[in-house]
This record gives C-alpha cells, sequence and structure tokens, in this order.
C-alpha cells in the first residue's frame, strides 16, 4: 500500500466516514474509494484528486506528499473554459504561474483542472478550481526540470503513451511552448481535442505524431489541419511512485 492510499484510509477513519459516504460526495463509486485506499492511485486524476481532498477536509497537496499547506490560495485559480465561448481551454494557462512555496527547499506548481489526452484524443473539462502541489528543488532537478513560473501540472487519460506516461499520471509540463521546437513530447490542441503526443518534424512543414505505445498508429499533420501547441512535457509525477 503506498503512502498515499495510507493517508486516504487513515483521513476517512479519522472523520469517522464510510467509503460510501466518500464516494457519494467525490461523486463516484464505493470501489473507486477502496481502490485509491489499496494502491490503485492511477485512476485517480486531477478531478477527482481535487474533490476527494474536499471531501476528506483537507488538500490535494497533503494527499500527494503528506505536507500540511499553511495557507489556502484562492488567489491563483486557473478558470477553464469551454472551447464553444470561443476561448482556448489553454489560454489561462500563463497568468497563473508557478512560484516558490511556503517551505524554502520546495516548489509550488499549479495542477490544472483540464486532462490531455494519451489515447485517442478526449477534451476534459471541469469548472472546477485548481489545486498547487509543492515538489522539492532537488527532486524537479533530479529528474532534469529546473523550477520555473512556467511549470504546470495535467492529467493524462489513455495507454498511448504507455512507457512514457500511465493512465492517470500526471505530467509535468512546460507553457511558455507555443511553437514545436526540437522533436519531443508535447501538449497540442487538435480540432478542439487536447493531446499528449511525441512530434517529429518532417519535411515540408509536417509533423509526424507519434504514439510511445506501438499498438497505436502514427500520423502526419500538416498545415491544413486546426493544430496549435500548448505546451512541452518535461517529466511525470505518478502516485507512489516517480
Amino acid at each position: 500500500m503506498s503512502d498515499q492510499a495510507t493517508r486516504i484510509r487513515n483521513r476517512r477513519t479519522d472523520l469517522k466516514l464510510t467509503q460510501r459516504e466518500v464516494a457519494e460526495r467525490v461523486g463516484v463509486t464505493r470501489e473507486s474509494i477502496s481502490q485509491w485506499e489499496k494502491n490503485a492511485n492511477q485512476q485517480l486524476g486531477s478531478h477527482n484528486l481535487e474533490r476527494l481532498a474536499k471531501a476528506l477536509q483537507t488538500t490535494t497537496t497533503w494527499i500527494l506528499t503528506g505536507k500540511r499547506e499553511k495557507v489556502k490560495d484562492s488567489a491563483n485559480v486557473v478558470p477553464i473554459h469551454n472551447n464553444a465561448g470561443g476561448l482556448s481551454i489553454m489560454e489561462p494557462l500563463l497568468n497563473y504561474p508557478a512560484r516558490d512555496a511556503y517551505h524554502a527547499s520546495d516548489y509550488r506548481i499549479p495542477i490544472l483542472a483540464v486532462s490531455a489526452s494519451a489515447g485517442h484524443g478526449a477534451v476534459v473539462l471541469s469548472e472546477e478550481t485548481t489545486a498547487f502541489i509543492e515538489i522539492p528543488r532537488d527532486v524537479l532537478r533530479a529528474i532534469g526540470i529546473e523550477p520555473s513560473p512556467h511549470l504546470r501540472m495535467i492529467s493524462t487519460r489513455g495507454d498511448s503513451m504507455r512507457g512514457t506516461l500511465d493512465h492517470g499520471d500526471f505530467a509535468i509540463i512546460d507553457v511558455s511552448y507555443n511553437e514545436m521546437g526540437d522533436d519531443g513530447v508535447y501538449i497540442f490542441e487538435l480540432d478542439g481535442h487536447v493531446h499528449i503526443k511525441r512530434l517529429q518534424r518532417l519535411p515540408d512543414e509536417q509533423i509526424r505524431v507519434i504514439s510511445d505505445n506501438p499498438a497505436y498508429d502514427s500520423y502526419t499533420l500538416n498545415r491544413t489541419h486546426n493544430f496549435r501547441i500548448c505546451a512541452r512535457f518535461l517529466g511525470r509525477w505518478a502516485f507512489g511512485r516517480m
């Protein structure tokens, strides 16, 4: 059982709540709560994480890391807009920077209420406010990520990037990228859907979209596609493991 699973279970029992009562507050099944308390954490995305924190009267940072936040900062809330309103779901990101955490050795990164598809493509929007996670700076640097105001986290869905990103992992991304640089893994919008895939430049301004899971076919984009780079993938943060 992971530390996170133990925290979830212990917090629930401290509040004298049943799994069914927590499930009703979160809006999931009792079986989901049971799985989260056993270590099936890959199924706990950012949307459910925020709801679970509210149900357990705690913070997402505590669920993820065991650290208590001194203040709940509501000033840095990222609204996620529906494309039907004419706004890109990624537009607000640069307005809410990552920043120093309350602990000098930690860095606070916003968790955004949007999921990127690592499958066939999906848009997952939420009006829920975003949360934050505090990660030790030395941990970030150990996985090759330099603390930056452009860092964000989003949850991922699907298995097309298996090995690089598993279903339910949080992707650490840099939202300062709005165009493709070197070949690599990017978050992009295609016809209103948000994807996270490996991109490779081809001649004639074409881009090959590659899934790290060989069960998925690659495909090619060109200038005729409704395509936009939103961010670059830097690393993953998985429940109970790095």
